[in-house]
């Protein structure tokens, strides 16, 4: 059918018109809903209007969006989801209010179609037909629009299922990419170009990056500018107050997404401040919190009004907290190769400041193989480890392997990764990276070590690899649920409209739908229209066959339809035996032969 096959929303309401046609339809409008925690529409979205035969970009309720309480009283079809909302006539209906007959000017019948998905009980939106003229549908006609009803539906609820698992796995590859990068940024400038390219996809012009200073309360008070991307020209260095910030519930400080900084006055404190520092129209700021302290702040800005999406939203600050990281140990990174590279430094001043890095740091004597100098994490992780092992596994690494010994060694830069059990008994997987120092004439005399618990990153990726694949695994069981629909359309007449492909997964699927008749227990006739299906092979064919079997094995006989000529063609040169079952060409044949034979099956039974 033309509907299944549509490429988008415009052809979908194009074959619905071809549907409507005899009835004298002038306008058709395909609406979207927005649903409440419960899954109630609160309000829809006009995104298709078909008017006379084409359908238009431009009319007046096209893009609009409309409370569903606004258009009491044709809210009853709420309440009753399987059943079209008539009005015959506009003009002498005592239900219609000089409101809703201004929005339907020219209009005179009215019909509401709900599209409510049964397979998954979830509203989709609505069609709302019009007419010139007092329309009093027939039984016929009502029957159609409860055979289109569901099936617009469930092809609505493919599409939806089909988008949002593209844009969870776009989502989900943009972030692994952008969290790669954000480890690999050299300074403080390209980790802020990493978040940043990704806003100036959503019309982003310029970002801050900043360090922040925080009261006792740990809320951040003062801002100073350390980089800037594109149209930013804020001097760095650079200081803003930053008071009235709030924090999460659960604690944290909240990111701020603001759509429009147009008037001030409508915003609370944060805000105000927020939008009187960073000159923008629209902006997101987004905390950088490490290791329970609050040590920076990105801000992103648009020239426009902007309305963050939620995905974008949940993009931003799962880079944020990423970005938190990397921005904390760049930070202090940058401060200790400057301790490091200052020799006249005072040796007390390089231990405090070692001490209070977030990773270990150890000195070796290339003669002696004798530690000079490590800081307090250093010696957490390597100094007083009881064994070294190799990761995931109880194999010690000799001692000659370890990464300083092999630096002393072989005088390169060593990296590497290994499993230390401390003194403690606790297991930890350390990063480790070791550098040869050298003196004038270039012997080795030493070798640094910097070495990085990255357990708790590990454990972060094994679980936003398995979140990830249970999303997928979600996905997928939602996405099969929806696209083999049972719709009765009586108590002994059920229709299975298969669209896209069928491999053996997916006959399997069909034929469970099919043998459990959704639960209906008079079922004489079972319709398998395949109209949808994007090539019909031996296999596939197979599979259907063997679908309609099974389903004489509850008592129920399988109608198939929807056949192109040259299916039917390629079926009997590969010898496919139907045996009995009924084939017919297309799904109103099928229909109108279930319906005769139940007909003739009941007047017998008088």
């Amino acid at each position: 059918m033309a509907i299944a096959r549509a490429a988008d929303e415009a052809e979908l309401v194009a074959a619905v018109a071809l549907a409507f046609a005899r009835y004298g339809v002038r306008e058709i409008d395909l609406c979207m809903f927005a649903c409440d925690e419960r899954g109630v529409p609160r309000s829809l979205e006009v995104i298709v209007t078909w008017v006379a035969g084409a359908v238009v970009d431009e009319h007046p309720l096209l893009g609009r969006t409309i409370a569903i309480a606004a258009l009491d009283p044709t809210t009853g079809w709420i309440d009753a989801p399987d059943d079209p909302f008539i009005i015959p006539d506009l003009d002498h209906d005592p239900r219609v209010e000089p409101g809703l007959r201004a929005a339907l000017a020219g209009a005179r019948g009215l019909a509401v179609l709900p599209l409510h998905s049964r397979s998954h009980a979830a509203w989709q939106g609505c069609l709302a037909l019009q007419w010139p003229t007092p329309h009093h549908p027939g039984a016929e006609e009502l029957f159609v629009y409860r055979l289109l009803m569901q099936f617009v539906a469930a092809v609505i609820a493919s599409r939806r299922t089909l988008r949002a698992h593209a844009d969870a796995v776009a989502e989900t590859r943009a972030l692994y990419e952008a969290q790669a990068r954000l480890h690999e940024a050299p300074s403080l400038a390209a980790l802020l170009a990493v978040v940043a390219d990704l806003a100036r996809a959503h019309g982003a012009t310029r970002a801050w990056l900043g360090r922040v200073a925080a009261d006792a309360d740990g809320l951040p008070t003062w801002l100073e500018v350390l980089a800037t991307w594109g149209a930013a020209d804020t001097p760095l260095g650079a200081s803003f107050h930053l008071p009235g910030l709030s924090r999460r519930p659960q604690g944290g400080l909240a990111p701020h997404f603001l759509a429009d900084l147009a008037d001030l006055a409508d915003l609370d404190d944060g805000a105000r401040e927020l939008g009187r520092s960073f000159p923008a129209r629209a902006l997101a700021a987004l905390p950088l919190h490490w290791r329970g302290r609050w040590t920076g702040m990105l801000v992103l800005g648009w020239d426009e009004p902007h309305a963050f999406a939620a995905g974008e939203q949940r993009l931003y600050t799962a880079l944020a907290r990423q970005a938190a990281v990397c921005f904390d140990n760049r930070v202090l990174l940058d401060q200790t190769q400057a301790a490091l590279q200052d020799h006249r430094q005072q040796r007390a001043t390089l231990e405090t400041l070692l001490d209070n890095l977030p990773v270990g740091v150890r000195v070796i004597d290339a003669a002696t193989g004798e530690t000079v100098l490590f800081n307090r994490p250093g010696a957490a992780l390597t100094h007083e480890a009881a064994s070294v092992l190799q990761v995931g596994t109880d194999t010690p690494i000799p001692r000659h392997d370890w990464a300083a010994a092999r630096a002393l060694r072989t005088g390169e830069v060593v990296s590497t990764d290994a499993d230390i059990i401390g003194s403690d008994g606790e297991r930890r997987t350390v990063e480790a990276l070791v550098a040869p120092i050298r003196d004038d004439s270039g012997a080795i005399t030493h070798a640094i070590g910097v070495y990085t618990d990255v357990t708790p990153r590990r454990r972060a990726e094994a679980e936003r690899l398995a979140m990830q694949a249970e999303l997928i695994r979600i996905q997928t069981a939602a996405l099969a649920e929806r696209s083999t629909p049972l719709i009765p359309i009586s108590d002994e007449v059920l229709v299975m409209p298969i669209i896209g492909t069928v491999d053996a997964e997916r006959g399997q699927q069909i034929t469970e739908t099919l043998v459990g008749l959704g639960g209906h227990t008079r079922v004489r006739f079972a319709i398998l229209d395949v109209t949808g299906v994007h090539a019909l092979d031996a296999h596939a064919a197979a599979a259907l066959v063997g679908a309609a079997r099974a389903l004489r094995l509850r008592g129920a006989r399988p109608i198939l339809t929807g056949f192109p000529p040259d299916s039917a063609a390629r079926l009997t040169e590969l010898g496919i035996d139907l045996g009995d079952i009924a084939v017919h060409g297309t799904l109103e044949d099928g229909i109108a032969y279930a319906m005769r034979s139940t007909d003739r099956a009941r007047a017998r039974g008088r």
